[in-house]
């Protein structure tokens, strides 16, 4: 299997009495720490060590050279092995060795993103074939596979000159300079871009957890999962920001609720800018408690950036409806008298340990009981319940919901409903909730919220509600219209009769 040691990893097998490990994977990972959270660190090394594996204990058959069969045919072999899924077993002695089972040593569940897997590859083998980024590049040259092609992607270097930072300008690169910083297309390209699944992910919206089973979710959560439900879906929170939140952080006279980094020196401000309680800057007070983010248990909860952004007037949760409010600060009323007053964190388990936060695996794995039960109780919606991230589906539906309320809100959908900003910038009644709902999860630019806010099937059927109405208004105006020339035809042959 794979082990962290600080920042660096290490993969160890035994197979057939021979020992195997890979050189590079503790400096990759080592790497990819220093701009990337540790959960985007583990998942890029669970994709390599899966496929590492697989190659280990599946080789390709060695009766085809690499002429015959390329190294693109086998990832896409191993893109339909991911699909299906694999196992390895190995056998395993009694401690007298007189006993021989065989047992699953590593089990690769059937994976329907299976893009994400070959982006992490191509990132991999891209640093292999790096001589400044790779200190061990000299073991990997001699052994170099070709993966890159003689192309180079000059469509995604359009869409960032397009939509990135500066696109403004107009400034766009051209010929040579253009040329340099195109990517190079790898054999990786297409799978890491085909499409997801069958398809159905994207009808059903499998992003977004369906609003219209949210109250039902919390109806049947325990205290402490409807807490993070309303944190992460009514308040657009993160999960590993909300599993961050403190006794600290709610101020239950004033029903304000607050998120902070636990390794930053911020503390919540209530309106007049002061400190919350007076308490001390967060990786102050954690100090006391012996609580560091930045080691053990603790580093598989990642808080990402503030929310809502620095840079507004309230910086306490906002919630989608009052009544979540009131229903978070009911619950919670309940939920803290069944945790340890002496330990600050708000979501515990139930371990008599000092240090028993409640970790993201063990909130996923009981966010998964409650989606079963929804699947039970309401089997018509289960095609809606295959959510592609389980915490992340609600801070879709947050982005969602408030998309829905900005085109229901303006009758005239764009144009018409428009406001003259501080400096003369006129912005439509959509923009002005686009801008409210980036600043509310935490995003400096609206660009950041175009993943999250989109509108749902209510508001395609409002359109086309709107589109008949004015269809009908204008056919009965078109009648109205013919009715009256014909009338006045009428009246003026009858006028030259007489």
């Amino acid at each position: 299997m794979y082990r962290f040691v600080g920042k660096k990893c290490y993969f160890y097998v035994e197979k057939d009495d021979e020992e195997y490990y890979d050189p590079f994977i503790p400096h990759y990972s080592e790497y990819l720490s220093r701009k990337r959270t540790r959960n985007t660190v583990k998942k890029h090394i669970t994709a390599i060590h899966r496929y590492w594996l697989y190659s280990l204990f599946f080789p390709n058959d060695s009766s085809y050279t690499w002429l015959e069969f390329s190294f693109r045919d086998w990832l896409s072999d191993y893109e339909e092995v991911l699909k299906k899924g694999f196992r390895i077993k190995m056998n395993c002695f009694s401690d007298d060795r007189r006993t021989k089972t065989i047992k699953d040593y590593f089990r690769s569940e059937p994976l329907e993103n299976t893009g994400q897997e070959f982006a992490a590859l191509e990132k991999y083998f891209k640093y292999l074939q790096d001589k400044d980024l790779n200190p061990l590049y000299g073991f990997s040259e001699s052994d170099k596979l070709v993966i890159f092609s003689g192309a180079r992607d000059y469509r995604t270097l359009d869409i960032q000159a397009k939509h990135g930072k500066g696109s403004g300008y107009g400034l766009k690169a051209q010929g040579l300079v253009r040329e340099s910083l195109a990517e190079r297309i790898t054999v990786f390209s297409e799978l890491k871009e085909r499409n997801r699944g069958d398809g159905s992910n994207i009808l059903y919206g499998n992003k977004v957890f369906p609003f219209v089973l949210y109250d039902v979710l919390l109806e049947i959560a325990d205290d402490r999962s409807k807490l993070l439900y309303l944190l992460c879906g009514a308040a657009s929170a993160r999960i590993g920001q909300a599993l961050s939140l403190t006794k600290y952080d709610i101020d239950m006279h004033n029903k304000r609720v607050y998120l902070v980094d636990p390794r930053t020196t911020r503390v919540p401000l209530d309106p007049y800018g002061n400190a919350l309680f007076g308490q001390k800057p967060r990786s102050e007070l954690l100090k006391e408690y012996r609580i560091d983010f930045n080691v053990g248990k603790y580093l598989n909860i990642q808080f990402k950036g503030p929310i809502p952004i620095i840079k507004t007037e309230t910086q306490d949760l906002f919630f989608l409806q009052e009544e979540y409010r009131d229903m978070f600060f009911e619950t919670y009323a309940r939920y803290r008298n069944k945790i340890k007053d002496e330990y600050p964190m708000v979501f515990q388990t139930v371990s008599s340990k000092n240090n028993n936060i409640w970790l993201p695996s063990n909130a996923n794995d009981k966010f998964g009981g409650d989606i079963d039960k929804l699947k039970e109780r309401y089997p018509k919606y289960a095609k809606y319940l295959n959510l592609q991230n389980k915490f992340h589906s609600l801070r879709h539906m947050f982005g969602q919901f408030i998309a829905n309320m900005a085109y229901l809100n303006s009758d005239h959908l764009n144009r018409d409903h428009t406001t003259r900003m501080a400096n003369l910038e006129i912005k439509n009644t959509i923009d002005l909730y686009k801008e409210f709902c980036a600043k509310k999860m935490g995003h400096k630019r609206t660009e950041s919220t175009d993943i999250y806010f989109n509108a749902d099937f209510a508001v395609d059927s409002y359109i086309q509600k709107k589109i008949q109405e004015r269809h009908e208004f204008s056919s009965k105006m078109k009648r109205a219209i013919i009715d009256l020339r014909e009338s006045d035809s009428e009246l003026y042959f009858k006028e030259e009769a007489v």
